[in-house]
């Protein structure tokens, strides 16, 4: 089968981690080995350490660290993490399996791409930048290989040598020297600024086939090359040099930010017809490649060719219906209902602080506009300012994406936890995409109705600079097995709750206020009353539920063990 190479494991190889069977290999580098492994139906890469005997106490604290990082990063731009265990006697991380090639076997299999892929590629690494750099994240290790690529867009993986400001001032620790910045060959401090330039690096080599440098096989001339950012730019396409070229300038302060990939790339679908998927920017040998490796990770998952079918979207819902307070439900008791609504329930409107991803393609339609710079951008921007511009002013790009968004979109946004939005602008996705995490239940804004509101539902309010308000009207597209965060009192009841704020099952922290995480077990019709099977029931097992959507359907969720 065309796909991953799964090696065979072999003598020195555990059969499990954890919960975890292991298959096979996936890879080994550096001081960690990653297995493919199985727990019941769920496919995961499972990596360990490599070592002789007991790990040194150094190793474990690496190793620690690595999860705290990937626990930390927007499951949308990298593979979540399912659960890890660093003080086991093999400390070993479970991540979700993307069945995707990285870039560098695209490169090397499927041949040179086309401008535009380099661009959507570029736009989408990016925003996977804008993720790690909101968390207080450095990568250092930005290259072909440490970028998937499923349909959906590029995943950001590895976090083995990443740097967090506020977890550790570690010396650097150099990723491949060809795709590393001028100033981590010089053994200086990384920054967001270094990600950047690994940006440019992997994007050249995407475009030419080789990284920005000469390489005569010794690695310290190589180094020293680097360090004094001596790149050899034969072959860059001239399409491609105010894309790239700006990503590799020697002094950090002079390169790219992230978000202004992000907006060349918006800027660039101005006069294209909007697209629902990667079809228009992949070539087919890349998509078939890409498509080799999905039909191989269905087959791991033992499911059938077909993908799954979303859940179908509620009814228009009716008048809001006041919130109840949550009570657990320990079988074979039953639920009572209060009219007090339920503190701490989300109401987010307004613009968010940008965190990105890639597929900007829902929008920017038909006519030529007049663009507002985002180096001017300071990453904030006002969905309510104070002295709305004139009505004359023409709309931006970013006032566009918002209104190219139809009902029945699905966005791959969801709450960040902290009254933000983890994309900077509404990107639409195919609602069966994993990412796919927002429905577009109606529109709203000047002189139209109003939103629904209550329980399962949430808003999404843009000021245009033409003065012009848009509101989306979301609801969430609920998923068994996904999480979400909870303030859950010595009582046992729910004093607060975020159903939009998708979070790591196993994640270590929770922003304020919440203290626990309940992972979704169910997402079924509401019966016309309640007769004590909302939710499933078994001796001792203390359940929780929420009506959602005017009451219509139900979500079930049992709280994570800690």
């Amino acid at each position: 089968m065309a796909g991953a190479k799964i090696d065979r494991l072999g003598p020195d190889d555990p059969a499990s981690l954890g919960p975890y069977e292991l298959i096979g290999r996936l890879g080994s580098g550096g001081m960690g080995r990653v297995y493919l492994a199985r727990a019941g139906a769920q496919i995961a890469a499972v990596k360990t350490l490599l070592t002789q005997g007991a790990p040194a106490e150094t190793d474990r604290r690496r190793f620690a660290r690595e999860v705290a990082l990937a626990q930390r990063v927007a499951a949308g731009h990298t593979a979540r993490v399912l659960d890890a265990d660093p003080g086991a006697e093999r400390p070993w991380m479970a991540t979700e399996y993307i069945a995707a090639p990285p870039l560098s076997e695209l490169r090397s299999s499927a041949g040179a791409p086309p401008a535009s892929t380099v661009r959507w590629i570029g736009a989408g690494v990016a925003a996977a930048l804008v993720a790690l750099h909101r968390a207080g994240i450095v990568h250092r290790d930005i290259k072909p290989q440490n970028v998937l690529l499923p349909l959906d867009g590029p995943r950001v993986i590895d976090f083995g040598i990443s740097h967090a400001a506020d977890l550790t001032r570690t010396s650097l620790t150099l990723g491949t020297i060809a795709f590393t910045s001028p100033e981590q060959a010089r053994g200086e401090p990384s920054t967001q600024a270094s990600d950047v330039y690994s940006l440019g690096a992997t994007l050249f080599h995407l475009a030419v086939g080789r990284p920005p440098y000469v390489d005569d096989g010794d690695t310290l001339r190589l180094l020293a090359r680097v360090a004094r950012g001596e790149v050899d730019l034969t072959g860059l396409p001239k399409e491609l040099g105010a894309l790239i070229l700006p990503c590799l300038a020697a002094e950090p302060r002079e390169r790219s930010q992230p978000a202004d990939v992000l907006a060349q790339f918006v800027r660039g679908l101005a006069d294209l017809p909007a697209s629902p998927g990667s079809d228009r920017w992949l070539p087919a040998r890349w998509s078939s490649l890409i498509k080799e490796y999905e039909s191989q990770g269905r087959a791991l998952r033992r499911e059938p060719e077909a993908s799954a079918i979303a859940p179908p979207a509620p009814p228009p819902p009716p008048a809001p219906e006041p919130e109840p307070e949550l009570e657990p439900t320990r079988a074979p008791q039953r639920m009572k209902a209060h009219s007090a609504p339920v503190p701490g329930s989300p109401t987010k409107t307004g613009q968010r602080r940008p965190v990105g991803y890639i597929l900007l393609l829902a929008a920017l339609v038909a006519a030529l506009i007049q663009w507002h710079p985002w180096s001017r951008y300071d990453g904030t921007p006002s969905s309510t300012p104070s002295s709305p511009a004139a009505s004359t002013t023409p709309p931006t790009g970013y006032d566009l994406a918002f209104r190219a968004i139809k009902k029945g979109d699905c966005l791959s946004t969801y709450a960040d936890g902290k009254g933000g939005w983890t994309d900077p602008l509404p990107v639409t996705v195919g609602c069966d995409a994993a990412t796919g995490y927002l429905g577009v239940a109606a529109l709203s804004g000047d002189n139209s109705l109003p939103c629904p509101t209550g329980t399962g539902y949430n808003t999404w309010s843009h000021m245009g600079a033409d003065g012009r308000t848009s509101t989306l009207c979301l609801r969430r597209n609920y998923r068994k097995g996904e999480c979400f965060p909870v303030q859950l009192r010595t009582d046992g009841k729910v004093a607060a709750y975020d159903l939009f704020a998708l979070r790591d099952c196993g994640a270590a922290t929770l922003p304020d206020p919440y203290n626990r995480i309940m992972k979704i077990t169910d997402y079924r019709k509401a019966p016309a009353s309640y007769t004590g099977t909302f939710c499933p029931t078994e001796p001792g097992v203390t359940w929780y539920y929420w009506t959602v959507e005017g009451g219509r359907n139900v979500v079930c969720a049992l709280p994570v063990k800690t």
